[in-house]
Order: structure tokens, then sequence, then C-alpha cells
């Protein structure tokens, strides 16, 4: 604000109003773009959890099938432990893949 606007009250004034509004028009500019952020914010989180959720099922189906896989081998393995010839010999086709 210059010395000649200070002095002058109807200049005071039309400066006050004039920065005012700028401001009024920055701010509402300002609360969008926080709308706009905030929506877009809620949106990837909601795609965050969909995805999410979709690897903890794949996680656990992974988990489970590997769990299963590994008591075949371990059945396998106390089979061949006990003398079974069928067993060993599928256990050799196994290590030699």
């Amino acid at each position: 604000m210059s010395f000649f606007t200070c002095i002058s009250k109807k200049k005071k004034q039309a400066f006050i109003d004039e920065n005012d509004e700028k401001f009024n028009l920055d701010y509402k500019k300002w609360i969008e773009e926080c709308d706009k952020i905030s929506s877009d914010n809620s949106i990837a989180a909601a795609l965050y959890s969909e995805e999410f959720e979709k690897w903890e099922k794949e996680k656990n189906e992974f988990l489970r099938n590997k769990e299963e896989f590994n008591k075949g081998i371990d059945e396998l393995f106390a089979s061949y432990r006990e003398g079974d010839k069928d067993a060993s010999e599928i256990l050799m086709q196994m290590i030699q893949m």
C-alpha cells in the first residue's frame, strides 16, 4: 500500500476492497483444490484397500497351497524313511526336476 493510498480513505477502502476480493477468489480456488485432492485421496484409498484385500486373499491362498505341498513332501519323506520304495522313487524324480 502506497503512502498516498494510506492518506486517502477512499483509496484505502478501494485498496482493501480489491485485495479482499483477490483474497476471496484465491481462497475459493484453494478450497476447491483441497476438495479435489481430498476426493482423489479417497478414491486412491478405496482402490488401495480393494487391491490390498485382493493381495491378502492371493497371499493366503499361496501360503495354504505351500503348506499343503510341504505337507505332502514331509509325508513322502517319512514314507521314504520307513523304506517305501515308491516314495523314494517319487522323491528322486522330484529332485531331478
